[in-house]
């Protein structure tokens, strides 16, 4: 059978963001079900209990609170399935939480199926933008990721549509249709997923480096042994020894001891925290809530004012779609959150003062709210934490970005009736004030990584990003992708003496020539069959002392045949150096890697 149908370049592409859209389509879906005016679910079940009280505010928090669960398991299934087979086990997931809501007979069985459905939905959302941004190219993955963020958009629409069409039937009908509408996004998503490719970045990671460039070229519909696509597979490699050979462990990363890495993975957290703090969690999944409450309205008018406000954020995460790629994701985000201030402190003026005229500005005010949002906060934050993190981290720094915001999204949904309750229009003080001070922590902290090769970017966070990013975008130029003579990233690709004419032998053209032997890789990455030439100690031996002088001589092995590695350093102590670097230090130390 051939390969992904035939397809290959820009139509394989477009079926991966498909996808990925579908696997974002339920967590949009399901977000206005269970919470705002009182439904029918709550009126079969507890008719007698006040609205702030009503069982569907902890059924829709037991969602968030169970998706927080999904996110973190990443941090270890992500890693050992991968990305593509990590949705495909969510998916399956989501399917039983979806059916034990259909046949639920009682509350305890509801919220039994929302807990599962969360896991799996905290699953798909925490793996779904890493697939994505490492498949994509840099040119194309921030229009991508909006596109797969927009389908979210459009599931929570439909929702609203859904529940506002539903709202005035009587029984179980209102509340077990939409649930089981959801299971036509789980048969596609396991229709669709199931015949993509994995992404390749995971896939050299594990040691499949044959496998990658095979992806690599089909997803740009060229040959794998075209340069360009061996150049890519090169950049992949050196990124993962890299990231291998400098990610802290656990307790280093939680201990601030983890140096850029710990400062990248606190600002994938930090803009997924400030995603939802902005306020977007009381407009999204309270505002029949809010508009009923605060501003008076009946609650027939509110729902279709909220599935109208969701329309509005759809077209709004459409647009996004071509402002993100054209002015990047800093200033974006900058201006929408100016832009969110200005209209909740307009809405909260207006909710002071409740008549007729104010009334209608605050409901416009909420719709520039959601606006805003869209174009510059639906997508850069499940973006932003994968384009940080380098590829060893790069999952585990995505799921705790993810966990903390489902986390944030719990506490809010479960505080915000009763603070609207309490406080009416003073609640929204509070998200008026984050929202400016947001602007000026994008503006002070993230770069701008728009256009960027992901392994560029890790490049200019480890080398020599500041603290303070004041919006620098990464210089790469300085980074020498092909040149032969030059090396690679700094030398560090480089396999061979440059010092010698003739007597050398690059990654490149070695991956060009024995890729379909290359089956796994050792440690920090490096191809298996390259490991002998580069150590210089596969069946060899080797003599040194402090002082002196050590040297060994050994055989390596390549795809088809067998080689030689010679190694010797000179120097005052026997230490280990990077087997990557051919240069010679401060005059202490030099070293000849030669491959024959």
């Amino acid at each position: 059978m051939v390969p992904y149908f035939g397809l290959k370049g820009r139509p394989l592409l477009f079926w991966v963001t498909l996808g990925c859209s579908i696997a974002m389509m339920p967590f949009g879906f399901v977000a206005p079900f269970f919470l705002g005016t009182r439904t029918s679910y709550d009126q079969a079940l507890s008719p007698n209990l006040p609205q702030f009280l009503s069982p569907s505010q902890h059924v829709t928090s037991s969602y968030n609170l169970a998706s927080i669960f999904g996110a973190l398991s990443v941090l270890y299934v992500g890693e050992l399935l991968g990305r593509k087979r990590t949705i495909l086990f969510s998916t399956a997931i989501m399917a039983c939480g979806a059916l034990l809501q259909v046949l639920a007979a009682e509350f305890v069985q509801m919220i039994a199926g929302r807990v599962v459905s969360g896991i799996g939905n905290g699953m798909a959302t925490a793996t779904a933008p890493v697939w994505l941004g490492e498949i994509a190219g840099p040119k194309e993955r921030g229009r991508l990721v909006v596109v797969m963020m927009a389908a979210s958009a459009g599931g929570f629409a439909v929702g609203n549509w859904v529940v506002f069409g539903l709202a005035d039937i009587e029984g179980q009908v209102a509340f077990r249709v939409p649930i089981a509408v959801k299971l036509i996004f789980i048969i596609l998503l396991l229709a669709t997923v199931s015949w993509l490719p994995e992404s390749p970045r995971w896939l050299i990671s594990q040691g499949r480096v044959n496998q990658a460039l095979t992806i690599i070229a089909d997803l740009q519909a060229k040959d794998k042994n075209d340069e360009s696509i061996t150049s890519q597979a090169i950049q992949m490699i050196n990124d993962v020894y890299d990231a291998k050979k400098n990610t802290p462990t656990w307790t280093a990363t939680f201990r601030g001891r983890g140096g850029s890495t710990t400062r990248r993975a606190l600002l994938g957290v930090g803009v997924q925290a400030m995603q939802q703090l902005s306020g977007v969690a009381v407009t999204a999944y309270c505002l029949p809530l809010v508009l009923t409450h605060v501003l008076d309205l009946s609650p027939a008018l509110s729902r279709l004012l909220t599935a109208c406000n969701a329309t509005a954020f759809l077209l709004s995460s459409i647009g996004a779609v071509y402002i993100i790629p054209r002015y990047g994701r800093r200033r974006p985000m900058i201006y929408s959150s100016l832009g969110q201030g200005t209209a909740l402190l307009a809405f909260t003026i207006c909710a002071r003062f409740v008549k007729d005229h104010t009334t209608n500005l605050a409901i416009i005010m909420i719709f520039v709210y959601h606006i805003c949002f869209a174009l510059g906060w639906q997508a850069t934050p499940w973006l932003y934490p994968v384009e940080l993190n380098n590829q060893a981290i790069r999952t585990r720094a995505v799921a705790l970005s993810t966990a903390t915001g489902w986390l944030l999204s719990f506490i809010i949904v479960q505080i915000t009736p009763l603070s609207v309750d309490a406080i009416g229009w003073d609640f929204f003080v509070i998200w008026t004030v984050l929202n400016f001070a947001f602007a000026f922590l994008v503006f002070a902290l993230y770069i701008e990584t728009e256009g960027e090769v992901l392994e560029d970017i890790d490049w200019w966070e480890w080398e020599g990003c500041p603290v303070f990013g004041w919006g620098e975008k990464p210089d790469v130029r300085s980074r020498d992708r092909g040149d032969k003579q030059a090396g690679y990233a700094f030398n560090r690709c480089r396999l061979g003496s440059v010092a010698e004419e003739g007597g050398g032998q690059d990654l490149m053209e070695i991956l060009r020539t024995e890729g379909t032997s290359v089956r796994d890789m050792a440690v920090g990455g490096l191809p298996e069959t390259m490991k002998g030439y580069v150590m210089g100690e596969k069946n060899g031996n080797e003599n040194g002392n402090g002082d002196g002088t050590e040297g060994g001589d050994g055989g390596g092995r390549s795809g088809r045949g067998g080689g030689s590695g010679h190694g010797q350093r000179q120097g005052r102590a026997n230490s280990e150096v990077d087997p990557f670097d051919t240069s010679g230090g401060d005059g202490s130390v030099n070293e000849t890697l030669h491959i024959s």
